[in-house]
């Protein structure tokens, strides 16, 4: 599989010193039940990329973020939404509205 590293505020994937495929968020404050919430705004691949997967570790990269720093996700990245709801184990990291 490839790296992911992180960045400001994004995890992503370099290939040959460019960005082939990221994942952002933005810091939004404090969920109901007073976590850190970040809005997982983004994800992009590449062509060369599309179809491997890329997307997919990504999404679990960043939850594995969140889990990791006791943070929630609103997840506003179609993508990033639809890839999270399909996932049962991923559903701990939502933040309460």
């Amino acid at each position: 599989m490839y790296d992911i590293l992180p960045g400001e505020n994004e995890f992503y994937v370099d290939q040959n010193g460019e960005k082939a495929a990221s994942i952002g968020f933005i810091p939004r404050g404090k969920d109901s039940e007073g976590y850190e919430v970040i809005d997982v705004d983004h994800t992009s691949v590449s062509e060369e990329l599309q179809g491997k997967g890329v997307g997919a570790a990504l999404v679990k990269r960043i939850v594995e973020h969140a889990k990791e720093n006791n943070l929630r996700i609103v997840a506003t990245c179609p993508f990033a939404e639809s890839t999270i709801s399909k996932h049962p184990e991923y559903q701990d990291v939502l933040a309460k509205q």
